[in-house]
């Protein structure tokens, strides 16, 4: 066996017609030779869901950071794909009818003001199914659910609702957590 210090020089062993390829490639590489992500223009990018270059570039994606950058772009997007727009000509039909969509609303409007409390359940789940009780609300999802009614809703129809809900917020972040646990940092009520 041979054994080398980290000075000891070793000879490349390959043909030279492999050395001239793996020199070849190193040039083109290092002269940044595209491999996919120049052709990918930033408005077709298709968000590879990564948030560091270092997981982007682990993860075989593109890394190219967009700046400014308004339109909210992906800096870390797939190079084999490119986002697709629909092309249909036809007329979209309204998939529910008014009865299904007023029974949806209900649905929808049921989980808002949970019992009088202003809070915006996740689940009206009380145990009745294998998971057991998940009757919470979260303050995140309460807040998507607030403004997907405020959007359907108008401020004037979904005013009520929406103060009920900002004060069960301001109240339930008074609360002492009975663990000991500050509340802000897993917003979760029962």
């Amino acid at each position: 066996r041979k054994k080398y210090s980290t000075n000891t020089f070793v000879a490349d062993r390959r043909s030279p017609a492999m050395t001239r390829t793996s020199f070849g490639m190193f040039v083109l590489a290092s002269l940044g030779a595209t491999d996919g992500c120049e052709a990918i223009s930033p408005e077709e990018r298709l968000d590879c869901g990564k948030m560091t270059q270092d997981a982007c570039t682990a993860a075989q994606c593109c890394w190219s950071p967009v700046d400014p950058n308004p339109g909210n772009l992906p800096w870390c997007f797939f190079k084999d794909r490119k986002k697709q727009t629909c092309t249909l000509g036809a007329d979209p039909q309204s998939p529910f009818s008014d009865a299904e969509l007023q029974q949806v609303m209900a649905l929808f409007e049921a989980n808002l003001d949970a019992e009088g409390t202003g809070m915006v359940m996740a689940s009206p789940d009380h145990a009745t199914g294998p998971g057991g009780d998940y009757y919470f609300a979260w303050a995140r999802d309460g807040a998507l659910s607030m403004n997907a009614y405020l959007q359907t809703k108008g401020f004037s129809g979904a005013e009520e609702k929406m103060d009920k809900w900002i004060s069960s917020l301001e109240k339930l972040q008074k609360q002492p957590d009975p663990n000991g646990i500050d509340v802000l940092v897993e917003p979760k009520f029962t």
